[in-house]
């Protein structure tokens, strides 16, 4: 929600499309995956955590491989 305009952008990022995400994926790995620190209240799981470090590893596809 913080980064939709539906959620009122306020986390000054728009991640609704895939091209944002891509545009901002350093920093998203940054915050979420190495510091931890998204989502600010509640960091991601290990799992999730593994799952978004696995995708952005693999060159962050836009969609899966049949």
């Amino acid at each position: 929600m913080c980064h939709s305009e539906a959620g009122g952008n306020k986390g000054g990022l728009n991640f609704e499309t895939y091209e944002n995400v891509i545009a901002n994926l350093a920093d998203i790995k940054n915050q979420a995956v190495t510091l931890k620190k998204m989502p600010p209240r509640k960091p991601l799981t290990s799992d999730l955590t593994s799952i978004l470090s696995s995708w952005i590893g693999a060159g962050a596809p836009k969609t899966l491989a049949q």
